[in-house]
């Protein structure tokens, strides 16, 4: 029964995972963003423009390393830089895009914010030993945007979805709770920063 238990949650923890890639989170965000009076599109080419730069070119990472053996065989840990390379390439066109086209301040702020968070993130993965957890970076953004975009109210929810996936990271041994937390407030920090300097 123990060991059925155990599988249950491996497999719950799992999907947890999947479920909260954080492009997949980040595309579903600003698709309910753009449906939503939110004011933070206005027009389909910005949600389409936002949607390749946050969400479909990071993504891409996870196909180049499925198809290439010589990645694969590296295992996870080369998986993992090539999602930060492929996002900070994503993330930058996504900067260029909010200097040079006419879209609105709280746009502007969603894109310099991931690009913001993942320079943090790898300057305190590349200039120290501690790692910051990418995912729980990732995911932090899209968990609780919809509070300051939305209703202050979808704070509830989000930092419920925000432990489940803190919860899975810790039960499938991904991440240690202060790489969690690490990457979340490297999240939190940049939407601050870009808030103030917006």
């Amino acid at each position: 029964m123990r060991n059925e238990n155990k599988t249950f949650v491996k497999v719950l923890a799992k999907a947890i995972r999947v479920i909260t890639v954080p492009p997949l989170l980040i595309g579903a965000l600003l698709v309910a963003l753009y449906f939503y009076p939110s004011g933070v599109f206005t027009s389909l080419s910005s949600l389409i423009l936002s949607i390749t730069f946050l969400s479909v070119i990071p993504a891409l990472s996870y196909l180049v390393w499925a198809l290439i053996p010589s990645l694969r065989r590296k295992g996870r840990a080369s998986q993992r830089k090539l999602a930060f390379v492929f996002s900070i390439i994503g993330y930058l066109g996504g900067v260029v895009y909010a200097l040079v086209a006419d879209i609105s301040r709280g746009l502007t702020i969603i894109l310099f914010t991931y690009f913001v968070s993942v320079v943090i993130l790898t300057l305190i993965n590349k200039l120290t030993i501690f790692r910051a957890s990418g995912h729980g970076c990732g995911v932090t953004g899209p968990l609780l945007l919809p509070a300051y975009f939305v209703n202050p109210l979808w704070i509830l929810p989000s930092l419920f979805g925000l432990l489940m996936v803190y919860l899975s990271s810790l039960a499938l041994k991904r991440h240690t709770l202060k790489e969690l937390v690490a990457g979340s407030s490297a999240a939190l920090l940049s939407f601050l920063f870009c808030l103030v300097l917006f």
